[in-house]
């Protein structure tokens, strides 16, 4: 499994996330395919830290994570469990080893709905560095 299913497997199992999004949970766009609140996120990089003799010993990835609501404040409710689920903690995702999981920072913004639409989703954005054993 990757990184990224990895991670969607362990927020769905995590009750402090479910309770505010369900299972609202994916990896790419997700504004046409839920409505708020829900978490949507995307790999923004991926660096292998290396043993000596050339092997890989350990990856580092950083994930955007948007957390979309109907409100600024149901925006950053969700960010807030997330921030307390992942920050400074040593995790097991699946079968993988999360060696150290940091919330680096944190944007509020707010996003207009499509054309037609004069309501607006709210994000709180988290930036997220992973440090996996594969």
């Amino acid at each position: 499994m990757s990184l990224a299913t990895d991670f969607i497997d362990f927020l769905n199992a995590t009750s402090s996330i479910t309770t505010l999004v369900g299972s609202r949970i994916a990896q790419g766009d997700a504004e046409q395919t839920f409505d708020p609140p829900y978490i949507a996120f995307r790999r923004s990089g991926r660096n292998e830290l290396m043993a000596l003799g050339g092997s890989v010993d350990v990856g580092d990835t950083t994930f955007e994570v948007f957390c979309v609501g109907t409100s600024i404040d149901s925006a950053e409710g969700v960010a807030t469990a997330m921030h307390d689920v992942l920050h400074a903690r040593a995790l097991t995702w699946g079968s993988r080893a999360i060696l150290g999981c940091f919330v680096t920072d944190q944007n509020d913004d707010y996003q207009i709905l499509p054309s037609g639409s004069g309501s607006a989703r709210y994000m709180a954005e988290l930036f997220v560095r992973v440090f996996s054993r594969e």
